[in-house]
């Protein structure tokens, strides 16, 4: 059943529901126009019941377009396929009772082609090319010599088709060019959200990370349970200096996949720049802590770079080279945002530095505020 639907589906409601208001605007005129018309000449068929008939028509056609327009997400998916079956099936009903197996009573099973062709997908497109040669079919057989009607038959079967196929040919021209722009979007999101050198998040992906998971704690929580963990190599600009930017690039790529290793399932790693990375830890103090810790011992186990050769200092040519990081990290508080707890860790970082490096600082628990002002704590050093 769902793949029925989905092949009854348009395949873009939005541009479905915009071309539907084309077809309700030109072909209600034209309808209206052409009942109006027979009206004055007094033909056939022609009466008050007719020119009724012809108005509910057009209306029942606003009312749907509307409905498309305005709750375009939320009309039922048969509607859209059935409002381009009910047109010739009007259009059937309207020829037969006035007596009018013209062109111009058969517009309506144009119509339906051009809509079904150039909003659904190929199965319905060509049903509807289908159906509406049948319908052309009751209309001439019904109103005209046998020899009339053949022939007016055999240019429905012809043209419709043709119809059919220049629309679908351009629909599907269309779709590839949207789903080119749509993997290019994804390409700039993924270039903006990832960084190339080390595969992990950026700063922008870290805050919405984390900006998220302050405001959807466990319910009954009181705090939010998450915690960030700061990671800073140190001397970092002599490696660079010494070794050249290379060796630097290839130990930030291996601190990355060290810092994998160790993090959690739920972890949201990212490089906010330079040497500095960064770890969102799902959990209380005491899980932050433990996280913060494996990951300063995992960076210091690892092999994190190759040194150039002819250089000197940390590593001689070939071997690895053995860096150091400093780690400062933070428990959010109630109400907290990113900036929040990134600038607790961040001091707990530099705390970390300016002690000695090569450690693990936490941030002192803030107080609950006081009316009193009282003055910003300083970082607890681990």
């Amino acid at each position: 059943m769902r793949a029925v639907l989905t092949a009854l589906e348009p395949r873009d409601r939005l541009s479905a529901a915009r071309a539907w208001w084309v077809v309700v605007l030109f072909g209600g005129a034209a309808t209206l126009a052409w009942e109006l018309l027979a009206q004055l000449q007094d033909r056939p068929g022609a009466t008050a019941a007719s020119a009724l008939s012809a108005v509910a028509v057009v209306a029942v056609y606003v009312l749907v377009a509307v409905a498309q327009r305005w709750w375009t997400d939320r009309v039922p998916v048969l509607v859209w396929p059935a409002v381009a079956v009910l047109a010739p099936v009007v259009t059937v009903l309207v020829a037969v009772s006035v007596d009018d197996p013209s062109a111009a009573g058969q517009l309506g099973l144009v119509y339906a082609v051009v809509y079904g062709a150039s909003q659904f997908r190929r199965g319905f497109a060509w049903g509807i090319t289908v159906f509406a040669v049948l319908c052309d079919a009751v209309i001439v057989l019904t109103l005209l010599p046998v020899g009339d009607a053949l022939r007016d038959l055999l240019l429905a079967a012809t043209t419709l088709p043709v119809i059919t196929a220049v629309l679908m040919t351009a629909g599907r021209e269309r779709e590839r060019l949207i789903d080119e722009q749509r993997r290019l979007i994804a390409s700039l999101d993924e270039l903006a959200s990832t960084d190339d050198l080390t595969g992990l998040l950026t700063r922008r992906s870290l805050s919405a990370a984390a900006e998220a998971a302050l405001v959807t704690g466990r319910p009954g929580d009181v705090r939010p349970h998450v915690g960030l963990v700061l990671l800073d190599v140190d001397g970092f600009k002599q490696v660079n200096d010494v070794h050249g930017h290379p060796a630097g690039d290839a130990a930030l790529v291996e601190l990355a996949a060290a810092l994998r290793a160790v993090a959690g399932p739920s972890d949201v790693l990212a490089r906010i720049g330079g040497d500095e990375l960064a770890v969102l830890v799902r959990g209380t103090g005491p899980t932050v802590d433990e996280r913060a810790r494996a990951l300063h011992t995992a960076a210091r186990s690892s092999g994190a770079g190759t040194a150039g050769a002819g250089t000197a200092g940390a590593g001689t040519a070939g071997s690895p080279l053995r860096l150091t990081v400093s780690v400062g990290y933070a428990v959010a508080r109630p109400g907290w945002s990113f900036d929040d707890l990134y600038a607790a860790a961040d001091r707990a970082l530099y705390a970390a530095k300016g002690s000695g490096r090569d450690r693990v600082a936490a941030a002192r628990p803030e107080p609950d505020p006081d009316p009193e002002p009282q003055p910003d704590p300083e970082p607890d050093l681990v």
